[in-house]
């Protein structure tokens, strides 16, 4: 995953909840920052010898164009450009799926529609199940998995429903309740001069000079 080594480092004593599913199928709510926080943390502590790959629900389209191309047939996408097809000419969706000990997809990358995507999306899946392979599914926060998604199919939904999910803001910490604020009177706003609300008020004293009532008698 490109980039990953520059990613956020966790807060000190935080553990990753991706950490405890590198051998099983996982279905990840999460933006790209926690997601890229989270996996290198993960990706740090598994031996030198795993292995993983992440890719986008565009690049697996493009190497089944790519095979589809290959085999003659019709390719109208907006997302099979001439140089994608060169690159990708001896990579077969097989091959961007089988070799990772972890594959991980990312989902709401293409946005051309190809009504083939969740057909491959689920072939990728289950070809991942019949080798044995654990698979992570992860989808963004403001493009979620679901109905009008261009990769979703009621199919595809009901498998994944099966995984254990993780979701970013389910994962957020919480620091305790927030302080209860007291709402303020406008009327304590005054000057010093005025009574504090709830004392009695005194009545208001004159002060008139002694010259002045003999002036009056």
């Amino acid at each position: 995953m490109r980039g990953l080594s520059k990613a956020d480092p966790l807060d000190k004593g935080e553990i990753s909840p991706l950490s405890k599913h590198t051998k099983s199928d996982l279905w990840v709510t999460a933006s790209p920052r926690w997601f890229a926080s989270h996996l290198r943390y993960t990706a740090a502590r598994m031996p030198v010898s795993w292995g993983f790959r992440v890719v986008t629900d565009a690049d697996m389209m493009v190497a089944w164009l790519a095979t589809a191309a290959l085999q003659g047939i019709d390719v109208r996408d907006a997302d099979a450009r001439p140089e994608a097809m060169v690159s990708l000419a001896k990579l077969t969706l097989v091959d961007l799926m089988d070799p990772p000990e972890l594959l991980i997809v990312r989902l709401g990358v293409k946005a051309a529609r190809n009504s083939a995507m969740p057909e491959v999306l689920m072939e990728s899946l289950t070809h991942r199940g019949h080798l044995g392979k654990p698979t992570w599914v992860w989808d963004q926060p403001d493009c979620r998995y679901g109905e009008g998604h261009l990769s979703y199919s009621h199919v595809v939904h009901q498998f994944i429903s099966s995984f254990p999910r993780v979701r970013e803001e389910a994962t957020r910490p919480t620091y305790g309740a927030a302080p209860t604020r007291t709402a303020i009177d406008p009327m304590d706003l005054v000057d010093e001069s005025r009574p504090a609300k709830g004392m009695a008020t005194q009545p208001r004293r004159r002060n008139i000079s002694l010259s002045k009532l003999e002036g009056d008698t």
